[in-house]
């Protein structure tokens, strides 16, 4: 009977194992994939201003700008690890 239990706890815990190895990676897809659609969006966007302000300067100011909402973001997110809360 014990060995039976048993039996079925592995089966379940390999199930819920296999399932989430499976959401892990279409996660991971999709993030990668989200990432390559962003830096096309930041080079098109490169690309339109540097019709207005020069190659440089455009990449320089997307660039710039990129870092900023990052740096915002972490501060944010350091705040919150601070407080202990994550919502």
């Amino acid at each position: 009977m014990a060995q039976a239990e048993i039996g079925l706890v592995k089966a379940r815990a390999t199930a819920s194992v296999t399932r989430y190895r499976s959401a892990a990676t279409f996660f991971g897809i999709a993030a990668v994939l989200g990432l390559a659609g962003l830096i096309a969006l930041l080079v098109g966007l490169i690309l339109s201003l540097a019709t207005l302000i020069g190659p440089g300067l455009a990449t320089l100011a997307v660039v710039g700008a990129v870092f900023l909402v990052a740096g915002i973001l972490a501060l944010i997110g350091k705040s919150r690890l601070a407080q202990g809360t994550a919502a």
